[in-house]
């Protein structure tokens, strides 16, 4: 059991991590855009 736990707390901290990049990566991608259009 303990070791199922620690499986679904590590699939979750991956997961949190990944949308958290993402979410960074859709803003490093917007200012780029944005800096592009006011140049």
């Amino acid at each position: 059991m303990a070791a199922c736990a620690w499986n679904l707390r590590k699939w979750l901290i991956a997961t949190a991590i990944f949308l958290f990049w993402q979410k960074v990566g859709l803003c490093m991608v917007r200012s780029r855009y944005f800096f592009y259009c006011t140049q």
